[in-house]
């Protein structure tokens, strides 16, 4: 199984389809991050990464709230409009 069926089969479990997938990958054609968004990817990342980069990245993600402690439901996954990193 590769990456991309990996992020297929997450995305179809209860519960994952807000979770934020990155691939950290030495594949970065066109191609290669088209089929990663085309699996619910939401960033794709070339190795070496850049640490620096992840951590501002991360840092702009919203803090996920545990449905059981939060009378406000989450909202739906984003979309992510396709655009090569």
């Amino acid at each position: 199984m590769d990456g991309y069926e990996v992020a297929r089969q997450l995305r179809r479990q209860p519960g994952m389809e807000q979770a934020v997938l990155v691939a950290v990958t030495g594949y970065g054609q066109d191609d290669d991050r088209r089929r990663s968004y085309e699996a619910g990817i939401d960033r794709h990342l070339l190795k070496p990464i850049d640490p620096v980069e992840l951590q501002s990245w991360l840092g702009q993600l919203p803090v996920p709230v545990h449905p059981e402690r939060s009378a406000t439901p989450r909202p739906g996954r984003r979309e992510r409009p396709f655009a090569p990193d």
